[in-house]
């Protein structure tokens, strides 16, 4: 059976630059750098709570309870768990529509439900003709209630069921630990939420993260060259990205990009020696591909795009391992979207129908910059470098573009395997950022998000290649000082959101500020 990779050139050997005693004076400074963020994002998960902001929120008419959750992308999800665990249905609420004359000791929704029957409304005191009030219905359920709240949300017309907006998988997965926590201590979220949000983001992020800074530390070790550049992008990975920001919250995209690594490290970093290790390895990286798509679905070009590069070099390996492990999770999300609804066509699929236009839906008439009103230019250069841009805000991507040109130039000095990732990765940005370029009716940037937060699960490959830009910045003094302005402008755009990363970019708020930009 051939090998995914030849073995590395020799005119490739990695530099020691001074033997052993350096590269353990380099593991130790990763050890030391990703010890730094996992206890800093533990902090911050232990102390996780909503604030409200004068100017931003509406203070409700009664004083709201304290939550440790955010925001209506993290509530709808949380909803779906609570919902799954404590009642047995993927519902996080009802619609109740009022009978003709409503509640008999409602005498308002009485006269409401008259003027709907005879076409008339009273108004000053007299009848005339108006336009028909809206119907009336009463909404209950865990979305509606406080600290639960979320406009991501959609409306079943057939069984007047509110479901999450959002893919079902990753909620079930999630209630399956809230299941066991709930059996084992007497938890529920009524009466512990606090405790159980911070044990699960504890598991299903922090955790992963950790993995993820050990496993980037590794390849970043394996494929450098110099001191400065290795460690360089190693503190990008753990101080320099919008992963952190998210680390406090339950979303989707820290676990795409963790899976993005974890489904490439197995089989890009190291030559399995035998045919059995290349199986398992195989396996893994099928399983994570599969998990990344499920929760960003662009990640598919990913996969179709790793099953190219390995079907060349093992194809039996990849054909018996990769495939099927990646169905898994694809399939589950099928399934659990299928049970959730009623229907194979998933929720967040109908977006501009009576599922999202029900009446009272905040998605009917969205507001703000949900409203997605910029011109394809604006959006494109917003997007780029403007106040939600990839490299206004993370300017040390720029060196990822620098690394892939690298590598697409000087193919003879760039191991094989490097050259293939730089142009899975070129090829990943270009596709995700057409693709949300065409979404006309989706030209809200993620809403209220710290950054582009579509783009999060290509952070990993973009640290990846930025590997030759960041050796190559070692060479001068004034090149490294370059280098420490990008990271600079990247840390604090990613400590901006440090209180809730449900807030708009630091860019954002400053064009707000000047006057020049305000949705």
């Amino acid at each position: 059976m051939s090998e995914p990779f030849p073995a590395p050139d020799p005119r490739f050997a990695l530099s020691q630059n001074g033997g052993g005693s350096q590269a353990q004076l380099r593991r130790w400074v990763y050890t030391l750098l990703i010890t730094v963020t996992a206890a800093m994002c533990a902090g911050r998960q232990l102390n996780a709570q909503r604030l409200w902001q004068p100017g931003i929120d509406t203070w409700p008419g009664a004083e709201p309870q304290s939550s440790p959750t955010f925001g209506s992308n993290d509530r709808a999800r949380w909803a779906t768990v609570r919902a799954l665990v404590d009642k047995g249905t993927y519902a996080i609420g009802r619609r109740t529509e009022l009978p003709p004359f409503g509640e008999l000791s409602t005498l308002p929704v009485q006269s409401l439900q008259l003027g709907r029957i005879l076409g008339y409304f009273p108004v000053g005191g007299f009848l005339g003709p108006t336009p028909l009030p809206p119907p009336v219905y009463r909404d209950e359920g865990i979305v509606f209630e406080d600290g639960w709240t979320s406009i991501d949300k959609v409306l079943n017309p057939h069984t007047k069921e509110f479901l999450s907006t959002k893919p079902q998988l990753l909620p079930t997965v999630v209630a399956g630990e809230y299941w066991l926590l709930k059996r084992a201590f007497g938890w529920t979220f009524a009466e512990h939420r606090w405790e159980l949000v911070r044990i699960i983001l504890f598991t299903i992020n922090w955790l992963p993260m950790v993995i993820y800074l050990v496993l980037l530390s590794r390849m970043v070790e394996r494929w450098g060259t110099t001191d400065w550049g290795r460690l360089f992008v190693v503190a990008a990975g753990c101080f320099g990205t919008f992963l952190t920001s998210f680390i406090t919250v339950f979303n989707n995209h820290t676990m795409a990009a963790f899976a993005i690594l974890f489904a490439i490290y197995p089989i890009l970093l190291k030559t399995p020696a035998k045919a059995g290790a290349m199986y398992w390895r195989f396996a893994l990286s099928g399983f994570f591909t599969g998990w990344a798509v499920t929760n960003e679905f662009p990640a598919a070009a990913f996969g179709a795009g790793l099953f190219l590069m390995l079907v060349r070099r093992a194809p039996v390996a990849t054909l018996l391992c990769f495939v099927p492990a990646a169905l898994v999770p694809i399939a589950a999300l099928v399934l659990t979207d299928y049970w959730a609804s009623g229907e194979w066509i998933p929720v967040y699929a109908k977006f501009g129908t009576i599922w999202y236009n029900f009446a009272g839906a905040y998605w009917a008439r969205p507001k703000g910059i949900d409203a997605g009103l910029d011109s394809p230019p604006e959006y494109a250069f917003h997007l780029l470098i403007g106040h939600h841009g990839i490299f206004s805000l993370s300017p040390v991507f720029l060196l990822s573009l620098a690394g892939i040109g690298h590598a697409l130039a000087r193919p003879s000095t760039t191991p094989r395997v490097q050259r293939a990732l730089a142009v899975l990765t070129l090829a990943l940005t270009v596709i995700v950022l057409v693709f949300y370029l065409q979404q006309t009716k989706n030209y809200t940037y993620g809403g209220w998000t710290a950054g582009p937060r579509w783009f999060f699960w290509l952070i990993p490959l973009w640290l990846l290649t930025m590997i030759p830009a960041a050796d190559y910045l070692s060479r001068k003094r004034w090149l490294r000082g370059a280098g420490y302005l990008l990271l600079a402008f990247s840390v604090m755009s990613a400590s901006y959101p440090t209180w809730n990363p449900w807030r708009h970019p630091w860019i954002y708020d400053w064009l707000t500020y000047v006057g020049v930009k305000k949705y």
